[in-house]
């Protein structure tokens, strides 16, 4: 079993401890062929660990899978895991309205060599993961001041971090 496997296990035993019904709205994993088929109209290869990410578990329609963020000093937002085919509808979406946003007169925009993976449920953040590598970096981006700030090295560290987090939120019960 994957590291990012195990810490999505571990993530979803919180969950299923303290909100069970959040737990049970889980969509399924998906193939490694249902994958493809979704995001062969992006224009790169999505890194291995999105794939291991898609076939634990397709995100929550609902809006699950919350993590009381740790990295970037998030504490106070908690992130949910987007199925595949919102990740590639909002990759999309933010990449056709980017040039149309504006901040104080300048143009933010979406980088296309990021795709997000998780939302944020404040302010509209995202994690969001680049392109261009076998395991690829994780940054944080808020599109109200079009910045992507570096979180960790890859997915697997994120999920291995939040995990470990959330884990002592669940036992102390501070997060719900």
């Amino acid at each position: 079993m994957s590291l990012i496997t195990q810490s999505c296990d571990r993530l979803l035993t919180c969950i299923q401890n303290n909100v069970p019904w959040d737990a049970e709205r889980f969509q399924t994993g998906l193939s490694r062929e249902e994958i493809e088929q979704k995001v062969k109209e992006l224009p790169f290869s999505l890194p291995e660990e999105v794939y291991e990410l898609c076939q634990w578990r397709n995100g929550n329609p609902s809006g699950n899978f919350l993590i009381p963020g740790k990295l970037a000093g998030c504490l106070s937002y908690f992130w949910f895991m987007m199925s595949l085919e919102e990740a590639v509808n909002t990759y999309f979406l933010r990449g056709d309205i980017a040039s149309r946003l504006h901040k104080d007169g300048e143009y933010i925009t979406w980088d296309s060599h990021y795709f997000p993976i998780f939302e944020g449920l404040h302010e509209g953040l995202f994690h969001v993961i680049e392109i261009g590598k076998e395991t690829s970096s994780i940054f944080l981006f808020d599109p109200s001041e079009g910045e992507f700030e570096r979180l960790c090295d890859n997915l697997t560290e994120l999920l291995t971090i939040e995990a470990d987090f959330f884990e002592e939120q669940s036992t102390e019960k501070s997060w719900l």
